[in-house]
């Protein structure tokens, strides 16, 4: 996972969840001295293996969902205190669950994370289903947790829209959308593609939000929660995103790829 904090690139690494700092600005040099680039600044400790997701910027710190290590269940929350250069780990934040994805919500000053029922490689899940909680980054404590999508066992993907509404797709490819003021799911509905990504779903400089799945670049509109698919790709994607701009980037395999956002969408999709 990767998340970018003050013209530095904050990076976390399987195995043993290492986080290391990049400044893109100085010259490579690997090692975990003051002044290698990138710096290696250790493990996350906690048990803690598979780093899903980040979130840099709140409070000048960065958040790492994870997985826990081979043969255990509880993943965690962690946190690394650039001020202090201290990290702190809260592990079973969802008993017996993984962290998965995580968004930010500005308007709230609230952290959102998806979990999943998976643990460590090795394990089998004993939770039932994946839960979406509330987490203030200020106390950096745990304030609310449901299950918002019956059956579904990891929450992929999270994002947060202008207005306050947070979106997340699950991997039975099911879309909630959550009520933040209310904390209450105002509506599940379809996606209508097949495997979606990873951490593949963020807030467009139009308002709406854009996803990926396996075969599908797609977008939904907040305002109706409209579903529509923008292009097939010529090959699968594999992971993703970043948005810079109008410009979507994905990986597949090893390859990088650009797709833009154009200014006038298309009426019907793109092959």
């Amino acid at each position: 996972s990767m998340g970018a904090l003050d013209g530095k690139l904050y990076l976390c690494s399987y195995p043993g969840a290492r986080l290391s700092i990049y400044d893109p600005k100085k010259p490579l040099r690997f090692g975990n001295q003051k002044d290698d680039n990138p710096r290696d600044l250790g493990p996350l400790g906690g048990e803690q293996d598979r780093p899903r997701a980040m979130i840099a910027g709140p409070y000048g710190r960065v958040y790492i969902g994870s997985y826990p290590d081979y043969g255990l269940l509880g993943g965690a929350i962690s946190v690394y205190d650039l001020k202090k250069d201290e990290k702190r780990v809260y592990r079973h934040i969802v008993k017996n669950q993984s962290i998965a994805s995580l968004a930010y919500i500005e308007k709230l000053d609230l952290i959102a994370a998806g979990s999943s029922v998976r643990g460590g490689s090795g394990t089998r899940a004993i939770e039932k289903g994946a839960k979406l909680i509330l987490w203030d980054p200020k106390e950096e404590k745990k304030i609310f947790e449901m299950i918002p999508v019956q059956e579904a066992k990891t929450i992929l993907s999270l994002a947060a829209t202008i207005d306050g509404k947070l979106y997340g797709i699950t991997n039975n490819e099911k879309v909630f959308v959550f009520d933040l003021e209310k904390r209450e799911i105002r509506k599940v509905f379809d996606l209508e593609f097949k495997e979606p990504r990873e951490i593949s779903l963020q807030l467009g400089p139009d308002g709406k939000l854009y996803g990926l799945s396996k075969e599908a670049i797609f977008s939904i509109d907040p305002t109706d929660d409209h579903v529509f698919l923008f292009a097939k790709p010529p090959v699968p994607i594999d992971s993703g995103m970043a948005i810079l701009g109008r410009k979507i980037y994905f990986g597949s395999g090893a390859n990088l790829f650009e797709f833009e956002i154009p200014l006038n969408p298309p009426t019907k999709p793109t092959e």
